[in-house]
């Protein structure tokens, strides 16, 4: 009766062994079903991933493509994509979009519009800047009123000269407060006026610099990074007035209207350019002592924010500036003019 009991009851945990089994065996199916319905590979089982890639052909990309409208950032797409071949220094692109420039001479000007302000002209080495004969002026010092806008006040030229070298000034003080101190310092050669280095300081402005490294025939900056070809008869913001006297003092007859000097000039914030001057004419300046004898050359701006500049050149003084007018802005707010008053 016992074993009977005994057999009976381990046939019934027989039985339930075999229907829990059997559930956990529905379970897993359906876990699996639902599995493969939504994608998810089981536990141990390997997926295999595929991925895309798009074949493109070679292109030429824009130096400076035009801005495209985000609808806000993807990051996804951020970490996908690959930087485009193109040169990330805006500077540099804009010289190889200059470069394709006319060449200038000194009997064809290119009249185009140029980039704006913040972007460099073409290289030296696709301009054809000419070298002229020239009479470079003795030592002296010259005393000009200097007016900004609104406000007044005093400028001093100072140029220093020997047989092979030169120091150059300019300062000049408005409302008896400093607004300028120009300095170019350099030797004299076959091309006239030679800077080395030229320092420019305003008011609440460091000093920079501009180095002409005739070693290596480059032009460097203390700030920007960009560098440019030096060619003979470079110039610097200050020494253009002295190289310009020069040229006319070597031949006064070139000074008849419709005439034009080109010169290089570069200025210390890494900016260098062709400046054509166009003889405008005799005209006479008024200054304290007087009206002087002048003969009046313009250069025009490039393109925006570029420097206007007009000068009165007096043949009585060597030819050095009886006024200078500098504009950056067609308002006129920004005009530096002096006027000699000795």
């Amino acid at each position: 009766m016992a074993a009977a009991a005994r057999g009976v009851a381990k046939a019934r945990l027989l039985a339930l062994v075999a229907l829990v089994a059997a559930l956990h065996g529905l379970v897993l199916v359906g876990i699996r079903a639902e599995l493969a319905h939504s994608g998810v590979a089981p536990v141990g089982a390997r997926p295999i991933v595929v991925r895309s890639a798009a074949m493109t052909s070679p292109q030429t990309i824009a130096a400076d493509p035009a801005p495209r409208r985000d609808n806000g950032p993807n990051p996804e797409a951020s970490r996908n994509a690959r930087p485009a071949a193109i040169d990330s220094n805006p500077r540099k692109s804009a010289s190889v979009r200059a470069s394709a420039q006319p060449a200038l001479t000194s009997t064809s000007v290119a009249s185009s519009a140029a980039a704006p302000d913040e972007i460099l002209p073409a290289p030296v080495a696709t301009l054809d800047v000419p070298v002229y004969s020239t009479v470079v002026p003795a030592s002296t010092d010259v005393r000009y009123e200097l007016r900004r806008g609104a406000r007044s006040g005093h400028g001093e030229l100072s140029w220093r000269r020997d047989e092979s070298r030169y120091e150059a000034s300019l300062e000049g003080k408005l409302d008896g407060r400093e607004a300028l101190r120009w300095t170019s310092r350099g030797g004299v050669d076959g091309a006239g006026v030679a800077p080395e280095r030229f320092t420019a300081q305003g008011r609440g402005r460091g000093t920079r610099a501009v180095n002409f490294q005739r070693d290596v025939g480059k032009i460097t900056y203390s700030g920007p990074t960009v560098e440019h070809p030096l060619p003979a008869g470079a110039q610097d913001r200050l020494s253009w007035l002295v190289q310009l006297a020069a040229i006319c003092a070597a031949d006064p007859h070139r000074m008849t209207s419709g005439e034009q000097i080109i010169l290089y000039v570069t200025g210390a914030g890494g900016e260098a350019d062709i400046w054509v001057f166009v003889v405008a004419g005799a005209d006479a300046v008024v200054t304290p002592g007087g009206s002087v004898d002048a003969v009046h050359l313009k250069r025009e701006p490039r393109r925006p924010y570029d420097t206007r500049a007009e000068v009165w050149l007096e043949p009585a003084r060597s030819w050095l500036p009886a006024r200078l007018r500098l504009s950056y802005r067609d308002d006129g707010r920004d005009t530096l003019e002096l006027t000699r008053i000795d």
